[in-house]
């Protein structure tokens, strides 16, 4: 999904990547802004852009489910 040949094809104004936080990522940015969805509370710091936690229905102060995001540089 980072690879340069599917951003310069698709030239993506930014991403939004879900993972359990235990997959392989690249070292650098890609370039774009890039929200990370996290599917698993674990310990994980994106290593570049944002970074948020998927959660389970009922969380009433976070739309959605989802917690605020951090920012990462």
């Amino acid at each position: 999904m980072f690879e340069p040949e599917f951003l310069a094809e698709h030239r993506p104004g930014g991403m939004v990547y879900f993972t359990d936080g235990e997959g392989p990522y690249h070292a650098s940015s890609p370039g774009v802004p890039v929200l990370w969805v996290l599917t698993k509370d674990r310990p994980f710091r994106c290593p570049w852009g944002q970074q948020t936690l998927m959660r389970g229905k009922g969380d009433a102060h976070f739309p959605f489910g989802f917690r605020k995001a951090r920012a990462h540089s």
